[in-house]
């Protein structure tokens, strides 16, 4: 295939030629530093042959740009003319025709020795060919080709609304590779699993998606993970059993600012240590995490099993040490040249080179050089006071948003993203449109309306991102708009806009749509420092609260097709909220409330209620992630009541009363599940018929295990664990069973077995600049190139 180049800056153009030549020549060419004053960015060797001095000048200009390359070469005769070279050599990105390398070879005479020594495209794609190292080791190069791009749409690397080939160059255009690049390569080869940390803006969802870039050479199919670890084991069985390569992707699996434990629920850290098993011995599955390193570490403080695990989770480490001065003037580099900021605003650049201040700022962060790069984000600004503007952003990156949201974008603008702060998910566009048209009821719904979708066009792709979903089970049907904030830091901004003002919180619990909203709600409204707000607020909240408490719980996962070849795909799900969570949100409302309000009375009795609790835990017969929900409430429940509250007692007597009827519906399918709902009811008192009851429903479900045709090993080893377990704790002899599911387990591994993997064609690491071989002001005079 033959490339063109357009994905590749000046500077990524300069050393593909390094390379190239390198290995056309059989010698080693190195950068070529002239000094400021001369002005020349050139390449040289030593050696060619003979002892002869050669420079290679590289010229990156679109394929047609024949004229202006010629312009550009008639220029630089008398720099030559200082030089005096024994040999010149041109590669340039532009296409050439015979007589158009006449014309550089007559413009250069003497220096140019003849078209032998003119690189167009079809020569340098030639050499590609011929040196195939040399393109693996490029992958901006071959991450552009048509083939792969369409791979990276479908995978969803680049997630923003309306993304297509032309959004994915462009952000594959400003990549960068570096040291914590290579590490997390390294890592995720030696143990098929990645975990990338480190703190806000530093870069770590771009590594994972380069990591993922690289992975595509090899025929990965990357598979986001939306929800939690759950999706993971239904994608991964498949996977298997059809032999197909893939790499899951859990980009901020605890959270996005702070640890989230609904996110990572009860035995999500247990699961997730099984699955790094599984990965690690499969020759079909990759993994690949994301956290900041403050919610990993806030993570092993909540999390017993987690904590003792976590080591076992391999990191790799981005920091701003691997941030050299090369690696971040080529990130500041890149965004610069391929933003849509004026010439105008790239020559202030170049004049006062601030580049210069950016690049050795402290507190550099690839997050911000992305923002300041947007024209949209300072287009409020002249040229002065755009240099003024991103000398001083470093110093606090949320604050890049506090002009914007005051005074560029109109009051509606500034409602809809309160409220998609007030949903710990990705809210439907049409969630937002019901939520500010109630925070005017006052106003026309058609003029609402009209403004409503002036201002989100106004907000997407600058504060927000969207993405058109399918329902589950409706590939096609793109029925459903999401929206989530660009970046964390917009969200880390809005939170401390709401926070600031109580009245926004007012507002938004007046208005609320979907019972999703209120966790958040909860936690922003415990986070008022202000007491007058404290008791309305939780007064709005709680008949909120009773409003929506049927409305349906969304969210996003990955869904497959079952008898379709084309693998998961992102949708929107959407079930009835479990009756535990609707009664634990509103608990922590009501609790709030004093002198305690009829509504908190009303709760308390409905906890002590047989049938409630029945209703509670038949959750589990349709829902595999309900048990850990259950378990949070009940944490919850305990916590407002108390360790030694007679309450509680009561309570327990209840659960144990519903979990035995639940047993003799045969409601369980694990043995795992079983052990969960008794333990919720600890410390147990059981009668002889109870413990016979549940010996029989342990038999049951070991029964239908056994007898599966496609058996999951998983499932299995929890279940002998859950069964020992509970063999020991009940004081029950439950032998017989132990050993009926230890051989069938036995069987099943007996029978597996991973076939021969195809080993890697891509490149372990990627060439990283020299730093003594920099010359700042030489590169950004680079940008000059972009300039008419």
């Amino acid at each position: 295939m033959g490339y063109d180049f357009t994905t590749l800056s000046p500077t990524d153009f300069e050393e593909l030629i390094a390379d190239l030549l390198s290995a056309e020549w059989g010698t080693q060419l190195e950068i070529y530093t002239e000094g400021r004053d001369r002005g020349i960015d050139l390449l040289y060797t030593r050696k060619i042959g003979v002892d002869t001095k050669a420079i290679i000048q590289c010229k990156r200009y679109g394929p047609k740009q024949r004229s202006q390359l010629l312009t550009a070469v008639k220029l630089e005769i008398k720099k030559l003319d200082r030089l005096l070279p024994q040999r010149y050599v041109l590669a340039t990105s532009v296409a050439l025709t015979n007589p158009n390398k006449d014309a550089i070879v007559d413009a250069l005479k003497p220096y140019c020795l003849g078209t032998q020594d003119i690189y167009g495209a079809n020569e340098i794609n030639a050499l590609l060919r011929k040196h195939k190292h040399i393109e693996r080791a490029h992958f901006k190069l071959w991450i552009s080709s048509t083939a792969i791009l369409e791979r990276v749409l479908h995978a969803g690397i680049f997630e923003v609304t309306g993304a297509n080939v032309d959004y994915a160059i462009r952000e594959i255009k400003k990549l960068v590779p570096h040291d914590g690049l290579n590490r997390a390569l390294v890592v995720l080869k030696e143990n098929n699993h990645v975990l990338i940390v480190g703190n806000p803006g530093i870069g770590k969802t771009t590594v994972a998606r380069m990591l993922l870039c690289h992975l595509l050479k090899d025929e990965y199919e990357p598979i986001w993970i939306t929800n939690n670890i759950s999706e993971a084991w239904e994608v991964i069985g498949r996977a298997e059993q059809e032999k197909r390569k893939t790499v899951l992707i859990y980009d901020d699996f605890l959270g996005q600012l702070v640890f989230s434990s609904p996110r990572f629920a009860k035995n999500e850290d247990s699961s997730l240590f099984t699955l790094l098993d599984k990965v690690s011995e499969s020759q079909y599955l990759k993994l690949i995490l994301t956290s900041r390193e403050y919610i990993l570490e806030d993570a092993k403080r909540v999390h017993g099993v987690f904590s003792t695990n976590a080591d076992s989770l391999v990191k790799a480490t981005i920091s701003l040490a691997d941030y050299t001065e090369a690696a971040r003037s080529k990130v500041l580099f890149n965004h610069l040249y391929f933003s849509d900021l004026s010439n105008e605003r790239l020559i202030k650049i170049l004049e006062t080179k601030v580049y210069a201040k950016i690049v050795r700022h402290a507190n550099f962060n690839p997050r911000v050089v992305e923002t300041i790069a947007k024209a949209a984000n300072s287009k409020h600004l002249d040229d002065d006071e755009y240099i003024r503007f991103i000398e001083h952003e470093f110093d606090n990156p949320a604050k890049l948003w506090r002009y914007p949201f005051d005074h560029e974008i109109d009051q509606i603008g500034r409602q809809i993203l309160i409220a998609v702060a007030s949903f710990d998910r990705d809210p439907l566009s049409n969630e937002i449109r019901a939520i500010i048209l109630a925070m005017n009821s006052g106003e026309s719904s058609e003029v609402l309306n009209s403004l409503f979708d002036r201002s989100l066009k106004q907000l997407v792709g600058n504060f927000l991102n969207s993405e058109y979903l399918p329902s589950a089970g409706s590939r096609e049907c793109r029925q459903h708009t999401t929206l989530r904030f660009q970046n964390p830091s917009v969200r880390e901004f809005v939170n401390e806009k709401i926070l600031a003002d109580p009245e926004w919180v007012l507002k938004i619990a007046r208005s609320i749509q979907s019972f999703d909203q209120i966790e958040t709600m909860i936690d922003l409204a415990e986070g008022i420092g202000s007491p007058i707000y404290h008791q309305d607020i939780w007064s709005v909240l709680g008949a909120a609260a009773r409003r929506v408490q049927m409305t349906k719980h969304m969210y996003v996962m990955n869904c497959s097709d079952t008898h379709s070849f084309l693998g998961p795909y992102k949708a929107v799900f959407s079930h009835d909220y479990h009756l535990d969570k609707i009664l634990a949100r509103r608990l922590r409302i009501e609790g709030n409330l004093y002198p305690e309000s009829q509504g908190f009375l009303d709760l308390k009795s409905a906890l002590l209620k047989t049938d409630i609790w029945f209703e509670i835990f038949t959750a589990i017969q349709t829902d595999a992630e309900a048990m850990s929900g259950i378990s949070d409430s009940v944490k919850c429940f305990t916590s407002r009541f108390g360790k030694n509250d007679g309450f509680l007692t009561q309570m327990r007597t209840v659960m144990r009363t519903a979990v035995i009827r639940i047993l003799e519906k045969n409601i369980p399918t694990y043995v795992t599940e079983i052990s969960e709902l008794l333990e919720l009811c600890e410390p147990l008192e059981l009668t002889t018929l109870e413990l016979l009851t549940i010996r029989h429903a342990i038999q049951r479900c070991v029964n239908e295990q056994t007898s599966s045709r496609s058996p999951e090993t998983y499932y299995l080893d929890e279940d002998l664990s859950a069964l020992r377990s509970l063999s020991s704790k009940l004081d029950i002899d439950l032998e017989d069973i132990e050993s009926d599911l230890g051989n069938f387990i036995e069987a099943v591994e007996a029978n597996s077995g991973d076939p021969e993997y195809e080993a890697s064609t891509a490149p372990s690491s990627y060439r990283l600049e020299k730093e003594n071989s920099l010359d700042i002001d030489q590169m950004f005079q680079g940008l000059r190139d972009r300039i008419p």
